[in-house]
């Protein structure tokens, strides 16, 4: 079981990376490119700026983080990290249905959505996706409240899943709070910049982001769910 429940993570995780790679690529790559060549040359700038107001010339900053020319380099790069990030979601999404005993595309859909929502689309109302070149905030504060966010709203997805198996009404409510609580406190993590508005939420890079999330997800989740229901069917 424990096999098969590997195998079935990391081949999932590897079809869906695969096409949310390419969902990425035509969609997001291009708009991080341009924002990165505003930044760049917004840098240049900069500099030329400060030579002017200081010729004695001042010390330079390295330049060992920019990343890759090389369109080929950079492509690969993004693709398998993609793919990575699907497999460890996979091998998490064919845990959870090989301990709930449930099979089928629908059920392991029904899942994606819950990763979708909890890791992308509920942490976004307080920290959305930002192309390169935005003024970046305290990244560990950042993450910290990413990590109440997705936690809080995946187990109230869960709940509210087994509350309206059991048909047990008062779980709503607890997982309506569960589900508001990090936005209720976002305003008291003030080093992760005010907060977003609708414009942000709403823009092309997001809208992108959402895309290539909802896809990775989605068919995450519907390929292991599928993987388990064969895998467990009569020869």
């Amino acid at each position: 079981m424990l096999t098969r429940t590997l195998f079935i993570g990391l081949a999932a995780g590897a079809i869906a990376g695969a096409v949310a790679a390419t969902v990425q690529a035509t969609l997001m790559q291009p708009q991080i490119v341009q924002a990165e060549a505003l930044e760049a040359s917004q840098t240049m700038h900069d500099a030329a700026v400060h030579q002017v107001d200081d010729p004695s010339g001042g010390h330079t900053h390295p330049q060992s983080e920019e990343p890759s020319d090389d369109p080929l380099k950079r492509h690969l790069g993004t693709v398998i990290a993609i793919v990575c990030t699907a497999i460890g979601y996979g091998l998490i999404l064919s845990s959870v249905i090989a301990l709930s005993q449930r099979r089928g595309w629908r059920f392991g859909l029904l899942l994606g959505a819950v990763g979708f929502v909890s890791m992308q689309l509920a942490p976004a109302l307080g920290a959305p996706p930002q192309p390169p070149g935005l003024p970046s905030y305290d990244v560990h504060v950042w993450q910290l409240w990413w990590l109440l966010a997705a936690g809080c709203t995946a187990a109230a997805c869960l709940l509210v899943i087994d509350a309206v198996q059991v048909r047990r009404p008062a779980g709503l409510a607890l997982c309506t709070a569960l589900a508001l609580l990090p936005h209720v406190v976002r305003p008291l993590f003030s080093a992760m910049g005010p907060l977003p508005e609708a414009g942000q939420l709403t823009s092309a890079f997001a809208l992108s982001s959402f895309a290539t999330s909802a896809v990775l997800w989605l068919s995450l989740g519907a390929v292991v769910g599928a993987l388990h229901s064969r895998a467990l069917s009569p020869s």
